[in-house]
């Protein structure tokens, strides 16, 4: 397993999840969103936010060179370009 790198943490998708998930339920108090005021759909609006963010990985640097060097070459890896 790699280090983590500099200035990341293992937990920033959790972070980013509980974050939102609070921003969420607040945004539906304080502006009179209806559908924000269960937790469940709150928690809903949280978990869409942090699989956008843990999926950025796959398509933005510097995290998408690491991601195709995981490939083996007898899947058809290519060379990080």
């Amino acid at each position: 397993m790699r280090p983590a790198e500099k200035g990341t943490s293992p937990l920033f998708p959790l972070i980013v999840l509980v974050l939102t998930t609070i921003g969420a339920r607040q945004f539906g108090i304080l502006f009179d969103v209806e559908y924000l005021f269960a937790w469940r759909n709150a928690l809903a609006v949280g978990l869409s936010v942090m699989l956008l963010f843990t999926a950025s990985a796959h398509f933005f640097q510097p995290r998408r060179n690491a991601l195709i060097e995981m490939v083996p070459w007898a899947l058809g890896a290519r060379e990080c370009g």
